[in-house]
């Protein structure tokens, strides 16, 4: 995905499509894998709602957030940053960030409250012994 999205950016504009859907293949793979994959499955399977909930939440973030990128190189022809006064890196720039920092405070969060939640379970578990 990187590679090809690499040589997106780096070859003539036109090819940009070329290379921004050949990218897009490994992110629909990526997609793929967590919302219909053996990990889906699994995930899916689990008896605790939180590890449910979490990688429902992070698949979206997955599928929403990672979408910037081979959007990006797509637009490239059409000159759609350009037009809008925007400088492409500085779009994927703040992508980078919204995506790294927003999955990792995700991540963060929500070992917490599955934490949090343990907690609760074992002290109950100690009272009513």
């Amino acid at each position: 995905m990187i590679a090809f999205g690499y040589f997106g950016e780096t070859s003539s504009v036109y090819w940009s499509i070329v290379w921004g859907g050949v990218s897009t293949l490994g992110y629909l793979a990526i997609v793929y894998e967590i919302w219909f994959g053996p990990l889906a499955r699994v995930a899916a399977a689990s008896a605790d709602e939180e590890v449910v909930r979490s990688f429902a939440y992070l698949g979206y973030f997955v599928l929403i957030g990672w979408a910037i990128y081979p959007l990006g190189y797509m637009t490239l022809p059409f000159k759609v940053f350009e037009a809008q006064h925007l400088n492409r890196n500085l779009v994927y720039h703040f992508g980078d960030v919204v995506n790294k920092l927003g999955f990792g405070l995700a991540i963060y969060t929500m070992a917490r409250r599955a934490a949090r939640l343990q907690k609760q379970h074992r002290r109950q578990l100690g009272t009513a012994l």
